[in-house]
Formats: C-alpha cells, sequence, structure tokens
C-alpha cells in the first residue's frame, strides 16, 4: 500500500521508498493533496483547477488536469488509484493518508491515535508559487487541524487529570506547551498539573522559561497569570527555610545530584555564560564532596539527566536531594539562583540568589559552593 504523508512534510511513500518521477512534481502532489481532503465525498475536477491552474483558459485546464492525473495513475503503478471523473475520489485500499486517519482517529474518538499521527504542522514547508488560492486553501486546512489537534493534547491532558494520573496529564500538557510555547493559558495549565504531579520544581522551571521566552520573543514582561501562579508555588514552601538546613528524617546516608545550571537572559559574546554555569556546578561538587556522611552523584550521572529530569528519574539513581539553579546575565552583570531539593517530594528546603560581576567567576563559585556546604552541615544561616 502506498503512504500519502501529508503531516509536518508531503511525500509519496512506497514499499521502496519515496516514489519519484511525475507523481513527485510539486503540483501533481497537490492535485493528489486536493483529491485526498475530499475524503469519501469526492473533490470537483472544478476545484483542482481553479486552485491550481486559476490562469488557464478552460481548453488548457483540462488538459493540464487530465495530464496531472494519467502522470499518478501511472507513477502510483494503478488506474484504480483514483476513482471518478468529474468528481475524484482517493482509493483509500491503494493509498493510506496519515491526514485522513487523523480525522478518522477524532471522529472515533480515539484521542491517543489521533496525537500519534499528528507529526506536524499539515504540508509544513510545502509552497507552490503561482497558485496562491491553493496556498489559501493550505493556510486554511493547516490552522483547521492544528486547532483540532491542540483540543485532542487538551482533551487527554484533561481526562487523564480527572483519573488523577497527574504524571499522564503533566506529559500532554508539556506536549501542547510545545506546539504553542507562547501561549500563557498552556503555559499556568502546564504548571498546575506538573504540581500536581509533585513536581513543584518543574512547574517553576517551566514558569522561568516561559517568562524568557516571552521576553525574547514578544519583549513582554510574562503574562500575569503565570507569574502569579509561581508565585503561589514559591510560598507554598515558607521562606525561612531559605535560612534552616534540609530535613534530616530519612535515615541513613543522603545523596545528592548537582544538575546543569539552566542560563536565561541576553547573551554577551564576550563571555561563555554556559563555561561559568559549568564551573560554578564543579565547585559545589567538590565542596559536598567534604560533606560527611553525604553521598555525591557522579557528575557524568547528573549531567546525564539534564536539567530537568523528573522526581522518577531521581529516585532511580536513589537521589535524596538535588542542587539546581540558573544563572541570568542582568544589565550590570550576573544574578545567579541556587535552590536545594528534597527529591522524594519534590520540594524547596533552601534557596538563595547572588548577584555578581562577570569578572567574578572563582570567587563567586567558592562562595555559593561554601553557603551550600555548610547548609548541607546543618548550618542555619545565609
Amino acid at each position: 500500500m502506498l503512504r500519502l504523508l501529508t503531516l509536518g512534510s508531503l511525500s509519496v511513500q512506497g514499499a521502496d521508498g519515496p516514489i519519484t518521477g511525475a507523481a513527485a512534481q510539486p503540483r501533481r502532489l497537490a492535485v493528489l493533496v486536493l483529491i485526498a481532503r475530499g475524503a469519501s465525498r469526492g473533490t470537483p475536477r472544478a476545484k483542482v483547477l481553479s486552485l491550481l491552474w486559476p490562469d488557464a483558459d478552460d481548453a488548457q485546464g483540462r488538459r493540464a488536469v487530465a495530464q496531472a492525473l494519467y502522470s499518478l495513475r501511472r507513477d502510483l503503478g494503478a488506474d484504480e488509484t483514483i476513482a471518478g471523473t468529474q468528481v475524484l475520489r482517493l482509493n483509500s485500499d491503494v493509498v493510506w493518508c496519515d491526514a485522513s486517519q487523523f480525522d478518522q482517529a477524532l471522529s472515533q474518538g480515539d484521542h491517543e491515535r489521533a496525537a500519534a499521527l499528528y507529526t506536524g504542522a499539515f504540508l509544513d514547508g510545502f509552497r507552490l508559487p503561482g497558485a496562491p488560492e491553493f496556498e489559501r486553501w493550505a493556510d486554511d486546512e493547516r490552522m483547521a487541524m492544528e486547532h483540532r489537534y491542540h483540543e485532542t493534547l487538551e482533551a487527554l491532558a484533561q481526562g487523564a487529570d480527572t483519573r488523577e494520573e497527574y504524571d499522564v496529564a503533566a506529559r500532554w500538557w508539556r506536549r501542547r506547551a510545545a506546539s504553542e510555547p507562547l501561549n500563557a493559558r498552556v503555559a499556568a495549565a502546564t504548571m498546575r498539573t506538573l504540581a500536581a504531579s509533585g513536581d513543584r520544581s518543574g512547574a517553576l522551571r517551566h514558569a522561568r522559561v516561559f517568562e524568557a521566552l516571552v521576553a525574547e520573543e514578544l519583549a513582554m514582561p510574562a503574562d500575569r497569570e503565570v507569574v502569579s501562579l509561581a508565585d503561589t508555588l514559591r510560598k507554598e514552601v515558607p521562606v525561612s527555610v531559605r535560612a534552616n538546613p534540609p530535613s534530616s528524617r530519612n535515615e541513613g546516608p543522603r545523596s545528592i545530584a548537582v544538575l546543569p545550571f539552566a542560563i536565561f537572559g541576553r547573551r554577551d559574546d564576550t563571555m561563555d555564560e554556559r563555561y561559568w554555569s559549568d564551573g560554578l556546578g564543579e565547585e559545589i561538587l567538590s565542596a559536598l564532596l567534604e560533606v560527611p556522611e553525604m553521598t555525591v552523584v557522579a557528575r557524568a550521572a547528573a549531567f546525564a539527566l539534564g536539567p530537568t529530569p523528573s522526581l522518577a528519574m531521581l529516585r532511580e539513581l536513589s537521589v535524596s536531594h538535588v542542587v539546581e539553579g540558573c544563572v541570568r546575565r542582568t544589565e550590570t552583570g550576573l544574578r545567579v539562583t541556587v535552590r536545594l531539593m528534597e527529591a522524594t517530594e519534590g520540594r524547596a528546603v533552601w534557596w538563595d540568589r547572588v548577584d555578581c560581576g562577570v569578572d567574578d567567576g572563582v570567587a563567586t563559585h567558592e562562595q555559593i559552593a561554601a553557603r551550600v556546604a555548610h547548609v548541607l552541615r546543618g548550618g542555619g544561616g545565609r
């Protein structure tokens, strides 16, 4: 069976790979897509003509459509691939189309299958110069399918949330947010679900990323709802905890991982922020090795987790605490935020913020590392 792929790209795949020849020419592929989107009701021949050969006279147009249909049937290997004369239909027994399957899955209420089928925007990157009506039609189809895809992801997320499967719901909301990263409503819903799943640090991290994207792409402050929700999540841990060491109610040696520090804000060509933040992580790691009864996860293992590991990933490494944070460029230098997180429940037990100059690397690294080690030794101050 042939496969017509329209989501994320446009191609016709056979048993041996992509179909070549006349059937792979852009205008012939456009004919095939128009017929496929007609589904069982079919696509009028006149519509194909008006969208793809708008400037041709009647005779020229009829010849162009007839030649395109002949070439498609020949190169696709069967006359029955396209049925009809005045109303054209794609034979679903010969050609499988991802967009048609997407529609079918939605009509059957199979949201998970629909989400799996949607691998990208409809005809993403496909352009057909000289056919503005086709371009407008494709844009309308693209927007409508994307809207249905977004509704599908939200239905899956809300269904999981109703069942109190918050980890599953968070996964769907993350995918929804990836599709529309500047949508404040979606960002807030993602944060709420992450917090409900126990990943409050992930929720706050999502807020920071959203804030950075809005600032970079729109040159605007983040939406009030997202900022307010992030503040609420932070306040769920008393501010006084900043000056207190982590709870030692768990028996046995504690295990800690130092994660890669995130980088936010504008970049400076004269400074490598990643190199600076990696140096900070290395200094903290060295300081923690001197804390009694503290097992420190190897740097390679911690970095393999990435900057945003799930609580489940941390538990698999038997990690009880995590050091994480971010480095942000400011007008005058750098702002470094460092947090100590309890991995079992995903709650913050201590955090601190340091403003420094761009040239204060080694001294600042040592200062922050000493503070973290002091807290883990049971020190009570900042």
